[in-house]
């Protein structure tokens, strides 16, 4: 995990660098930001630019199209860093000022289950069981919750917001891509819009992590064992068969006492 001082290192670097950002697109860890991403970037490199890279990232790319940049981040939250629930930096109110924003949310049980996977399996800094993980501090879903709860607080707060669902996308992709296509201003063109799908699918995404497609530290091929991997199963309601009922009943009873707003 990361030490509190260097996130707090990250925090002023990245404030440091927003003035250039025009939409930041905020989640959890494990909430389908890196499909996210793909789809952006592979739209983007099809619409405008007809030019195949392996890149996954967006912001020097839309700021060469003369279209708003977009950015990615975590905004404190999450598993990687060593800090507790109410932390200030964890999804800290000041990445959110004058910014459009899109959230990305997921089932929280779904997104404990693989981040405990990405930290014990292809991280390594987790080496308890996935009761632990829940339940710890720095990872669990207290931590989880109190995010969602701020950045439902700070979506009020911004020049334009837009919530998108894991779920959504599974279930209507193209309706989901659109609408992300829609907020940021870019014209939606049907071609382009059919490869970026198809290129972010599922299997194929798997198959060209496996071959080492991506120019990402984050797609990096991590061993052979298949919970290391990056894209890893990509299920709704995947959580049933990891959590125990003792598990469910205890996120269950976080949620009643903290909240949830998605």
């Amino acid at each position: 995990m990361i030490s509190e001082i260097k996130l707090w290192w990250t925090f002023f670097r990245g404030i440091r660098s927003s003035s250039d950002r025009d939409v930041i697109v905020v989640s959890y860890p494990k909430a389908g930001r890196t499909w996210h991403r793909v789809i952006l970037r592979k739209y983007l490199e099809t619409a405008f630019t007809l030019k195949k890279t392996h890149s996954i990232s967006s912001r020097e790319l839309s700021r060469s199209l003369g279209i708003p940049v977009v950015s990615y981040s975590h905004n404190g939250a999450g598993s990687r860093y060593a800090i507790g629930p109410r932390h200030f930096l964890n999804a800290s109110p000041v990445l959110w000022r004058n910014h459009k924003v899109i959230l990305l949310v997921r089932e929280p049980r779904d997104v404990l289950v693989s981040g405990y996977f990405h930290d014990r399996h292809r991280l390594g800094s987790f080496t308890g069981s996935l009761s632990e993980y829940i339940r710890h501090p720095y990872t669990g879903i207290e931590k989880l919750l109190v995010a969602h709860q701020r950045w439902s607080r700070y979506s009020r707060t911004v020049p334009a917001f837009l919530l998108q669902r894991y779920e959504s996308f599974h279930g209507d992709i193209e309706s989901s891509v659109t609408a992300m296509l829609d907020f940021l201003g870019i014209k939606v063109e049907a071609s382009a819009l059919s490869q970026a799908i198809e290129f972010a699918r599922f299997e194929n995404m798997r198959r060209l992590e496996t071959e080492g497609y991506f120019k990402s530290d984050a797609m990096r091929v991590v061993g052979s064992e298949p919970d290391a991997r990056k894209v890893r199963e990509g299920r709704i309601g995947g959580y049933k068969e990891y959590m125990s009922e003792e598990d469910i009943a205890f996120v269950d009873r976080a949620i009643r006492r903290i909240g949830y707003p998605y």
